[in-house]
């Protein structure tokens, strides 16, 4: 099955945003795949990657307004040898509620003397993102299926910790739990016991906000009249080396 249009710039934005995920190099044979999508922000991007600054520059420039578009310039930018216009284009980032936490390290990295109000900003960010971080739908599946949420990551290594747990009163056990985190699966459980037991996922992320979705399977045939468990989730949580948990 063919992809549609905005499901292939989808899959090259992704591949390209992640990179330094992989640390791996750019392929040079994706320049004309993302030329024919008529994205400026997604060509501006593979520039970016391909440490082609000035192009890169250029194309990000006329590529809109987005959240996105604005971290990469900054990095064209920087790239290009332009500190004052990175920091320029980043600087509303301090006055949102929830900016992405790769642009607030970016500016932590360019701009030293202002640490102590950058270090306070992260601080609040990741506050506000802890409080609001809701998953998409109710937090019991009843039946097999998925539910997602965003987490806004700090750059670095992490570790993904979510509760999970069969909704209370269920005697059946058994429940098979894949975790993605922006659609690449990084780990399946086999989850059996009582209580809740918690899914660490380890991870080296660029930061940033991320989707994690939590992919449910309770065995339950269709049209079955045994009735397999229910999944509860608890609201996940990012653990950084060095970093006290937080308390209830």
């Amino acid at each position: 099955r063919r992809l549609s249009r905005e499901s292939y710039r989808s899959v090259l934005k992704r591949a390209l945003d992640d990179e330094d995920e992989f640390q791996g190099r750019t392929p040079a044979g994706l320049e004309g795949a993302v030329m024919r999508t008529g994205d400026p922000c997604l060509a501006g991007l593979y520039a970016l990657r391909m440490k082609r600054f000035p192009k890169a520059v250029r194309q990000l420039e006329g590529g809109g307004n987005s959240p996105e578009c604005r971290r990469y310039l900054a990095e064209a930018y920087a790239g290009a040898g332009r500190p004052e216009k990175a920091v320029e284009t980043l600087r509303a980032a301090r006055e949102e509620k929830d900016p992405d936490l790769r642009e607030l390290f970016l500016l932590l990295k360019w701009l030293p003397e202002e640490e102590p109000v950058l270090r306070e900003k992260i601080r609040q960010v990741e506050k506000n993102d802890a409080e609001d971080r809701k998953w998409f739908g109710p937090k019991i599946l009843a039946a097999s299926g998925f539910r997602e949420c965003t987490v806004n990551f700090r750059p670095g290594r992490l570790t993904l910790r979510i509760p999970m747990r069969h909704a209370p009163g269920e005697s059946r056990k058994g429940a098979f739990v894949t975790v993605k985190v922006n659609e690449r699966r990084e780990t399946s459980v086999y989850l059996d016991g009582d209580g809740w037991q918690f899914v660490e996922v380890p991870l080296v992320t660029a930061g940033g906000k991320r989707r994690i979705r939590v992919d449910f399977f309770n065995g339950e045939a269709a049209g079955s009249a045994i009735k397999g468990p229910s999944l509860e989730l608890g609201d996940p949580e990012a653990l950084y080396p060095g970093l006290p948990e937080k308390k209830d």
